[in-house]
Formats: C-alpha cells, structure tokens, sequence
C-alpha cells in the first residue's frame, strides 16, 4: 500500500515527538537515526517530521531542517509546525510574519501539520489558567492562511470534527462540523477555512488528475 501511493503519501514518523525541553542536537540525532532506519526499509516517501513541545517549537525545526535534510540520502522531509500560538502571548499578525519569513530565509520547508482559531495555551506566557479553548487561546488563524499563501506552505485544519471534547467542553469550537457533514459546516473560522476565505480550500486547492 505504501509503495503504490509513492507520488502523493506523506509518512509522519511521529506525533509531537519531543517535549519543550528536547535540544535541537538531540532531535537531529533522534530524526537522523530514524530517517535512516525507513530509508533503509524501502521507504521513499515524503517523510514528516513534527516540531517538538506539541508540535509548537518552530526554533527547533529551524534548527534541524539544515542537519537532518543533509543527512537524508533522498533529500525529500517535511518539517510540521503546528501554530498554536496564543494571541495573548503576543504571537499577533507582525510575529507570525517574522516567524514564518525566518523559517523560509533558512530554507526550512514547513507544512502546518495543524491549526486551528483555537488551541493556544495562555499558561505558555505565564498568564492566569484558562481553557486553551477560551478567548484567551485563540489563534491569529487569519494571518497563518495568508502568510502561507504568500510562502506557498500547505497547511492542514483541525479537525474536521466531531472528537474535540474529550479533554475540554469548550473545545467543541475547534470541530468544523458536529457530524462530519459538509451540510452542517460551522459558521465563522470552519467555514472560512473550507470555504469563503481567499486562501481557503475551495478557492486554492487544484484537483489532481486521477481524481477528475
């Protein structure tokens, strides 16, 4: 099944791997090894890294793209930001710009693995406990859109729902649909991120050949 999806699959060879304390010489080391172990096994595919810290430290990926890219013989990795990146932590449009622009200068080929309006964790900064599904985890999800158009970074939602309650009641907001229907699309950030945005899917994705 892998083999024959070679042209379009992407393999991800961990979620989240590493805490927010990992070092970017150990996550080289970590990533190397196994880009090797699945180079070795046959696989050729795209493969994915994830940014450790859940996903969220794109100083570590910066880092390692340069590294771990040079020792992958077929020089084909995807490095996963996920931007949960709260506004009241001062992540607004101006540091995403900056972030984003610097991980491109470096060369560092990014796909954001997830993102989403909400999710950023207040606790990060040092402010009071909330729930990262509040106001005060909300993502600047509107520049992430644009900012990866401008950078042509593909970029994948979360989620297309339902399953975001498990941990949290109030992170129903960060399911796009109650039911898995397209019919039922939420309103705001779902439907802008699927729908009436400039950069959204409807208005930027190309259907493939073998798909038409």
């Amino acid at each position: 099944m892998l083999q024959k999806h070679l042209a379009y699959l992407l393999v991800n060879i961990g979620n989240e791997v590493g805490s927010d304390e990992v070092t970017s010489a150990a996550f080289v080391a970590a990533y190397s090894a196994a880009v090797a172990r699945l180079r070795a096994a046959g696989l050729h595919h795209l493969l994915v890294i994830d940014a450790p810290d859940w996903g969220k430290n794109l100083a570590v990926l910066d880092a390692a793209a340069s590294p771990l890219l040079a020792s992958d013989p077929d020089h084909k990795l995807l490095f996963s930001l996920y931007p949960y990146w709260p506004k009241v932590c001062g992540y607004d449009a101006q540091t995403i710009r900056s972030r984003l622009q610097h991980s491109v200068d470096l060369g560092c080929p990014l796909i954001l693995g997830k993102f989403s309006a909400y999710g950023g964790d207040p606790q990060s900064c040092s402010r009071q406990q909330a729930s990262i599904c509040s106001a005060e985890g909300e993502v600047d999800y509107q520049t992430l859109l644009a900012e990866c158009d401008r950078h042509e970074i593909g970029w994948l939602a979360w989620e297309w729902g339902p399953g975001n309650v498990w941990g949290d009641p109030l992170c129903g907001v960060m399911d796009m649909t109650p039911d898995c229907l397209f019919a039922h699309l939420k309103p705001g950030w779902a439907s802008e991120v699927a729908l009436t945005s400039p950069y959204s899917i409807q208005n930027t994705s190309v259907t493939p050949p073998g798909m038409e």
